[in-house]
């Protein structure tokens, strides 16, 4: 007697990833029961299987696993376009339009992006943003597949609107302080929520962005409690002079110093590494999210992914 299953989607070019290549299956099945994958196989086979309440003839259609967005600021895409021709775009054109977005457009916004990435096959959104009332919350109800991270750092509030590039940041670290305490109640409250389909990371936002002993205390944080941090690398020039002007060296060298580089760690961007720093973070085993659509626009670099990918380290994808 046939198996029975909700949903029965057949003829398709199936991608199932497992195995040699991809896993293509010229004709191939999927049956769904639930929420789950029930099957997957040849038309052929899972035809003869099960019985289906729904049948989807998936012909001339490629059926393949949600893709994953490693490395998304879905409240940005609100200010989209603002910068992508500004030199100095932080300092003179993002953070200037980012201070006015309002608590109703990080809704929409957030929710348009998740629309955009959805209509192009993304089911798993790894949102790298400020906390506001509503943001799990609408992961929560859509049923999207979310890695959250919220971001802090030592910043003055405000950001850098209105400042003289090239000066050296100004710390706060008591704001600093306030909103690392804050992401780390988000994270507990949120991590494994929805029967772990929403998780949780650590948004140090940069290692410009506050001293080295924030760093390390965020790192022994997210040690404790089982997160990885989710911080931006090397991502610009600006960043580099900062740290060079503060310690005396490049981002790269001074993370491996205070023992930064390794699986704990997904290093955003890497635009301004260089092919040797990009293997050494590859090597102590952190792992890259490259953003290449977004920095071309912005920098016009591509980062040196291949690099790191060579001397065997993990790639993701991101929009950015």
């Amino acid at each position: 007697m046939p198996e029975h299953t909700d949903t029965l989607i057949t003829h398709a070019y199936l991608l199932t990833m497992q195995g040699d290549g991809v896993g293509y299956i010229a004709d191939g099945a999927v049956a769904v029961q639930g929420d789950r994958i029930a099957a997957v196989g040849t038309t052929d086979e899972l035809s003869t299987r099960f019985q289906a309440a729904e049948r989807i003839d998936a012909s001339d259609c490629a059926v393949l696993p949600g893709l994953i967005d490693a490395h998304m600021h879905t409240t940005l895409s609100i200010v989209r376009g603002v910068a992508q021709d500004v030199k100095h775009w932080m300092q003179k054109a993002l953070a200037p339009y980012s201070r006015h977005i309002t608590h109703e457009a990080r809704v929409a916004a957030t929710k348009l992006n998740a629309l955009e990435a959805l209509k192009a096959g993304t089911t798993t959104q790894c949102d790298y943003g400020g906390i506001y009332e509503g943001w799990a919350e609408f992961y929560n109800q859509s049923g999207i597949r979310a890695r959250l991270a919220p971001i802090f750092n030592a910043l003055p509030p405000g950001g850098m609107a209105g400042w003289t590039v090239g000066d050296l940041y100004p710390f706060d670290l008591e704001h600093g302080h306030r909103a690392m305490a804050r992401a780390v109640e988000f994270c507990r409250a949120w991590n494994g929520a929805a029967e772990g389909r929403i998780t949780t990371m650590l948004g140090a936002h940069a290692p410009d962005m506050m001293p080295v002993e924030m760093l390390l205390e965020a790192k022994e944080i997210g040690q404790r409690e089982g997160w990885m941090l989710h911080v931006h690398v090397a991502q610009g020039d600006r960043e580099i002079e900062q740290r060079v002007k503060r310690y005396g060296k490049r981002t790269i060298p001074l993370l491996d110093e205070i023992g930064y580089l390794d699986a704990q760690l997904l290093a955003v961007h890497l635009t301004e590494a260089t092919d040797e720093e990009a293997a050494l973070v590859a090597r102590r085993g952190a792992r890259m999210a490259l953003c290449s659509g977004s920095i071309g626009i912005i920098d016009g670099i591509v980062p040196p992914a291949r690099a790191f990918k060579e001397t065997g380290g993990l790639v993701a994808l991101g929009s950015d």
